[in-house]
């Protein structure tokens, strides 16, 4: 499916945000100059709410917002992107980062994006991943704000200016004071009881995430006592050999840390309210079938009797995992729990711990759908 065709059917770039102005352009070109990167030559194109852009992308590439996998930056050229979604986040935490500091300074970002546009310098204090295990250092993120004119350093310098001539008593200095606070005036407005500065952001709710660094790592956190420290558990989805030398997240041994760790759980009541899930798992032994028998055909726009017939067409190909997992949701349904599960469909019962964090629970589901 096209991207135009995910556009009409309002699957694709729903909360981007308009860059059409002049102005606008220019402020967001200041920040690609000032951060080092490309400028544009399109006078119209649309951002999330890191400021990143999918037609730029498609010139500068996916993730011409950062430089290199721990250096990601954001730009901010309208508050209103406190609303947009990430469309390229690099790591999950992100999402939750960029709410707590929009929440966290929204009064100053309205004030100073009437002016300047402002990026936004990421620093998780890691200046490059060489390995995996690198990733354990990413436990507090420092969010710099910036401005390309120095906007916010002039405004700083303004109000120091006023309280400098507020507590000055030489008549002499207090004009030479006040001559500096016209200059600073007439460049950037009188910036006097203006909430223009935005100070430096730590954000430290790190523990378990995902990254695309390393094509896809999980970290995974249980927290223990202060004195015991915090366990971690590194999985690398492409080099496996460099995490723990295990194949796929679906193998026992990592299933098995997941569990001791507390992170997860194979609780069946549980699946009494979540047993749609377990449709999807079901369904996919199902279309790999069909992918590989009826190629050209799609199954989900034949009414119920052809599909019941094409699924009899296949019966003897159909895993054994497709009708185990299809007479326990049955059981799930009538709100039954099952005696025993074999072997073979028990790692997809697996679920987050219920006592596990919503941004946490998040990343494990991610993890076990692969």
């Amino acid at each position: 499916m096209k991207q135009d065709d995910l556009k009409i059917m309002g699957l694709y770039g729903d909360g981007l945000i308009s860059i059409d102005e002049p102005e606008l352009v220019r402020r967001y070109n200041d920040c690609l100059r000032d951060i080092g990167l490309s400028i544009t030559r399109k006078r119209k194109f649309h951002i999330d709410c890191m400021g990143w852009s999918p037609e730029l992308a498609n010139i500068f590439g996916e993730y011409y917002l950062r430089k290199g996998e721990a250096n990601p930056f954001a730009i901010i050229i309208t508050p209103k992107q406190r609303y947009s979604p990430i469309y390229r986040p690099s790591h999950s935490f992100e999402w939750a980062l960029m709410k707590s500091w929009f929440d966290a300074n929204l009064a100053q970002i309205t004030e100073v994006t009437k002016y300047s546009g402002i990026w936004l310098d990421i620093d998780q204090e890691v200046e490059s991943y060489q390995e995996p295990t690198d990733l354990l250092m990413v436990d507090d993120v420092i969010v710099r704000a910036k401005t390309p004119s120095n906007f916010m350093r002039k405004v700083k310098s303004q109000n120091q200016l006023i309280e400098k001539f507020m507590q000055e008593t030489d008549v002499f200095a207090l004009s030479n004071i006040g001559e500096e606070i016209v200059e600073s005036a007439k460049e950037i407005g009188d910036m006097r009881n203006k909430h223009a500065v935005i100070d430096d952001f730590h954000f430290a709710d790190i523990c378990t995430f995902y990254t695309r660094a390393f094509g896809g790592t999980f970290v995974f956190c249980r927290a223990q006592s202060v004195s015991n420290g915090d366990e971690y558990y590194v999985l690398n989805k492409n080099t496996a050999k460099r995490a723990q030398g295990v194949n796929s997240v679906i193998d026992r041994r990592i299933l098995s840390k997941l569990e001791d760790m507390g992170l997860i759980s194979y609780d069946l009541e549980w699946w009494k309210s979540q047993f749609y899930r377990l449709k999807i798992i079901r369904d996919s032994f199902l279309f790999d079938v069909l992918d590989d028998v009826f190629p050209d055909m799609n199954f989900l726009e034949l009414n119920t009797a052809r599909q019941k017939g094409i699924i009899q067409q296949i019966t003897e190909l159909l895993p054994v995992e497709y009708f185990e997992l299809k007479r326990i949701i049955h059981m799930l349904e009538k709100d039954k729990t099952p005696a025993d599960i074999s072997h073979r469909i028990l790692p997809f019962f697996a679920h987050p711990s219920v006592d596990v964090e919503c941004s946490a629970a998040e990343v494990i589901w991610h993890a076990l759908a692969l």
